[in-house]
């Protein structure tokens, strides 16, 4: 106790505060979905569901339950995805991550549980923050990059009749519609399942509106997205056109338990928090490496002209960073700023991180020039970037790695 006490070791309740209701409604639309699955998705094109809704109204719930009972038909012939495009709390990864997985595993505890199973995914692209409020269409490059690679990796592998379950942000207002819309138009769904408080009964100016057809057409597109991949009107009114879709609306499946009513929730930041420990704690491959500073490029997501550049690699140490690889390394390296061995990449808008994994710097050795991390990736090969973006790190970390040094 004493030394929970001097470490201020928090305890963080993960047990759901919400009751899983399966209404008549909700269980024969979750049976609907999967038989348009098997019966509408063959080998060169998938059946995409897209889920969304505000926050709190158990859209990762109602994606659990559908996963499950869709897991019994994944096998040689059918296969099953997820694609995760909530950045803020993300499923199967840090947060801060855009990413897809097959799943071979039903989800039978809450996010930071499957890492365990699934220490890397089969994607992982890293943006680096959790809102994509501040690079909106950055976040929007990452969408479209993650269903390439999915088109890609599904071309060259053994063809399967895939579902791609699509996880949303909870952001249904303002620049957060305009996102939506573009990454419906992005990934093109057979469906919009839209989940709804059951408290909520009007619409207001604050509330999501219900995601029809007729809404997408409607909704204005995110201008800087268009620019920036240079769509002029013409083709805009082909592309938008083009989109049709299913619209399912259901009342959210998870209402608060009154007995437990008076109980913190769990926020976003809690379970990134979570999501953390499992990553780095519950891996049997967690090891110390050492890297050479001057075979890595440093891209910091924070911001463009770090004002510690000149005291890095010292600042990195004790902090969580992202390991990716690039092939064009070199053409990087000769744009990059160097200062006294070290290289950061400024000009990283157009760089779309494809990310192996996280590490902890332990410690920065000016002698040896290198860093020491812990981490529990295995293809050491192929890291030259360590991007440094929003990582939430559980204060405790620095204790648990000094106990990974005594072992």
């Amino acid at each position: 106790m004493q030394l929970e006490q001097d470490l201020y070791i928090r305890s963080i309740e993960t047990t759901d505060q919400t009751a899983v209701i399966p209404r008549e409604e909700f269980i024969s639309i979750t049976e609907k979905i999967i038989k348009r699955w098997l019966n509408e998705a063959n080998e060169d094109i998938p059946f995409v569901l897209l889920i969304c809704g505000e926050k709190d109204t158990g859209k990762s719930t109602f994606t659990r339950y559908l996963i499950n009972r869709a897991f019994d038909h994944i096998n040689s012939t059918f296969g099953l995805t997820y694609f995760d495009c909530d950045i803020g709390q993300c499923e199967f990864t840090i947060g801060g991550c855009l990413s897809y997985t097959d799943i071979k595993t039903p989800l039978l505890g809450p996010p930071c549980s499957h890492i365990k199973s699934n220490v890397k995914s089969d994607r992982l692209l890293y943006y680096g923050l959790v809102s994509p409020q501040p690079a909106p269409v950055r976040y929007l490059q990452y969408v479209n990059r993650l269903r390439q690679l999915w088109n890609i990796d599904h071309k060259n592998a053994n063809k399967k009749r895939s579902m791609i379950v699509i996880n949303t942000m909870g952001w249904g207002t303002g620049l957060g519609l305009e996102l939506l819309k573009e990454t419906i138009c992005i990934l093109s769904p057979n469906v919009v399942i839209q989940l709804r408080n059951t408290l909520v009964s009007h619409q207001g100016p604050n509330k999501m509106p219900d995601l029809t057809l007729e809404w997408l057409l409607r909704q204005p597109v995110f201008a800087p997205y268009r620019d920036k991949i240079k769509m002029n009107n013409k083709r805009q009114q082909d592309y938008d056109g083009q989109l049709s879709y299913e619209y399912i609306k259901i009342q959210s499946a998870a209402v608060s338990d009154p007995i437990h009513s008076h109980k913190p929730k769990l926020c976003g930041r809690d379970h990134r928090l979570l999501a953390t420990w499992s990553y780095f704690f519950t891996s049997p491959d967690l090891s110390s490496i050492h890297l050479p500073w001057s075979q890595l490029l440093h891209v910091f997501l924070l911001n463009k002209t770090n004002k510690y550049s000149d005291v890095i690699p010292n600042t990195l140490e004790h902090s969580i960073v992202a390991l990716c690889s690039s092939e064009k390394f070199d053409q990087l390296q000769k744009s990059a700023m160097n200062v006294n061995g070290t290289y950061q990449l400024l000009n990283y808008e157009d760089e779309l991180l494809d990310c192996l994994g996280f590490g902890w710097i332990e410690h920065c050795s000016n002698e040896t020039q290198t860093y020491e991390i812990f981490t529990p990736v295995k293809s050491l090969s192929n890291i030259n970037l360590l991007a440094c973006g929003v990582f939430d790190t559980p204060d405790e970390f620095q204790y648990m790695f000094n106990r990974e040094k005594l072992k």
